[in-house]
């Protein structure tokens, strides 16, 4: 006599189904694991209990219920995900570029800026003044490159 008389493919299917659907929240593919996370779980639960071999089966209602229940979740997630995603970049150094700052030289000749409340070095192939507005056009390691936006006269 088997204890357990589970189809053993059904159970794989689900434990990857539900993998891929736990995979979905941390590698964000556009749904398509999440999708076949579902497809893996829901086909493994209707085939879960041979009905010919041991007369019962997990009652078809409860598996919709189920079903149901995983994809109202798994769309609410994929459609979270998708709205985050479109949103513009909020931090970072992705947000430092295009961003404007103004110029202070340090009287050892070192230029910088200060951008919410934080101290950057700075580099130009132009010439810069103290006081000048510059934008930030890239960022490399811990130095921005700046160009000036207006033209300032030292005097």
């Amino acid at each position: 006599m088997e204890f357990f008389v589970a189809n053993h493919l059904a159970l794989l299917l689900i434990f990857f189904g539900i993998l891929f659907m736990i995979a979905e929240l941390f590698v964000f593919s556009f749904g398509v694991l999440g999708i076949a996370g579902f497809i893996a779980f829901m086909f493994g639960l209707v085939i879960f209990f041979d009905v010919a071999q041991y007369g019962f089966a997990v009652a078809l209602p409860l598996i919709v219920i189920v079903g149901l229940a995983v994809g109202a979740f798994l769309f609410v997630i994929i459609r979270l995900g998708i709205k985050a995603h479109r949103k513009p970049v909020v931090s970072g150094r992705e947000d430092l570029v295009g961003k404007v700052g103004q110029v202070n030289i340090a009287k050892d000749g070192a230029k910088t800026i200060k951008f919410r409340g934080e101290v950057w070095q700075i580099s130009s192939q132009h010439e810069l003044f103290s006081g000048q507005k510059v934008r930030i056009v890239r960022v490399e390691d811990l130095i921005l490159y700046v160009e000036p936006i207006e033209e300032l006269r030292h005097d």
